[in-house]
């Protein structure tokens, strides 16, 4: 059953459209997240399922019962939706308890609900207290026991844990998730964080410009993204040129596989995805791609490793070499590969493992050349002694890649 349908949903202000016929399908039980750039129109579109605004044309229907149709529509307390708000609004004159009881019909308000709901969330011995003798991550639990209260059939997360330190962020956000599993409440969270998006949620809908741009489940999403600018968008990505002959693509990497289910381009020049997980440093050698490695920003649990490829210099011997072995300087024989999956967020720069997306281009030599000093690459490692900037190393790539058309049409 479909516990939330949007259908050809439009959406304008005066002289400026925000929502361009947005489609969605929600399934009853799961939770999907709804990942956009700020003034991508998640909160308008959100406004519009819970009645705050009214559709212009086009549908919105919880649970089978249609609540806005552009001409009609159901007040927004009688829809049967939870909402969370990004600072929990709670009201600062009542208590938790209070606080909870508060969407309930009077006669159920010193029942047994409010209780059984800050139990729910972990809550029970603080119902006597007030919002601002809370914790922030305390204050979003309380907000999550009032909307499940009445018992809706949908849940709204509008951004809850953004106003959240990013140790306190993860923790509530696991214990919050964990209840609405629980409870197997529909939910849909609105969220502008790609690592939030993809880690929590079982489908993710992402929205461009008033549109979505896909919707899928977040490992579909982050292998076969719907284009290039989608793909830096859900995480780091080395964007290549290449050419595709029907069965395998060149790019100045050699030649991948394309994952199986992508739309295959016509054959031609197109653009490569290749995540930083997927590429292997390994110690020079004369059938590999050359490489020297130019910044290591080490995280603890992995490191991201720029790399330029057939950089000037870059060549064993002619610099500075590998820590680890004499003469042409060996990784000690190891392979440093990315076993950590990078879902950062869009970003131009290293810090953070952030990255819109480096281009290679194949150079003098044809597809499969390397461009001399070429864009810098990201490499994802998960070794404890990623590699230092001067470092020589080589590049493979394991598994197939994603590819589109390149945007000349050629």
């Amino acid at each position: 059953m479909t516990g939330l349908s949007v259908e050809g949903l439009h959406k304008s202000y005066p002289g400026t459209p925000v929502l361009r016929g947005i489609g969605l399908q929600v399934k009853s039980g799961t939770l999907t997240a709804i990942l956009g750039a700020s003034g991508s129109g998640k909160t308008t579109l959100l406004r519009v399922i819970t009645g705050f605004e009214a559709a212009d044309r086009g549908s919105v229907s919880v649970n089978g019962t249609v609540v806005d149709d552009g001409r009609h529509r159901v007040r927004p307390e009688q829809r049967h939706i939870g909402l969370v708000p990004q600072d929990g609004a709670l009201f600062p004159h009542l208590t938790v308890r209070a606080n909870v009881a508060f969407p309930l019909a009077r006669r159920d308000r010193h029942g047994r609900r409010p209780d059984e709901m800050l139990e729910l969330v972990g809550l029970g011995d603080l119902a006597s207290r007030y919002p601002h003798q809370l914790s922030g991550g305390q204050q979003q639990r309380v907000a999550l026991a009032r909307a499940l209260a009445s018992q809706p059939s949908l849940i709204l997360l509008d951004e809850p844990f953004s106003s959240l330190d990013a140790g306190l962020r993860a923790t509530v956000r696991t214990d919050v998730l964990a209840v609405l599993r629980a409870t197997g409440t529909t939910t849909v969270l609105v969220t502008h964080d790609q690592d939030e998006a993809l880690s929590a949620a079982d489908h993710v809908a992402v929205l461009r410009d008033g549109r979505i741009i896909q919707a899928d489940t977040p490992r579909q999403l982050y292998r076969c993204p719907a284009d290039p600018q989608l793909a830096s968008f859900v995480g780091t990505a080395n964007l290549l040129e290449g050419t595709w002959d029907g069965k395998r693509v060149t790019t100045a990497l050699g030649r991948h596989g394309i994952h199986a289910g992508l739309q295959v381009p016509k054959p031609g020049h197109v653009t490569v995805l290749i995540r930083p997980e997927q590429i292997c440093l390994t110690p020079p050698g004369s059938d590999t791609v050359p490489a020297r490695v130019t910044a290591t920003h080490y995280y603890g649990h992995d490191a991201l490793v720029a790399v330029r490829p057939d950089a000037p210099g870059s060549r064993p011997g002619n610099g500075k070499a590998v820590k680890g072995a004499p003469g042409n300087g060996g990784l000690d024989g190891a392979v440093l590969d990315g076993a950590v999956l990078d879902r950062g967020a869009l970003g131009g720069g290293l810090d953070g493992g952030a990255l819109g997306g480096a281009v290679l281009g194949c150079g003098n030599g044809g597809p499969g050349g390397v461009q001399g000093g070429g864009e810098e690459l990201r490499v994802r490692v998960s070794r404890s002694d990623p590699p230092e900037p001067g470092e020589f190393v080589s590049l493979t790539v394991r598994g197939s890649v994603a590819a589109w058309a390149a945007a000349d049409g050629n």
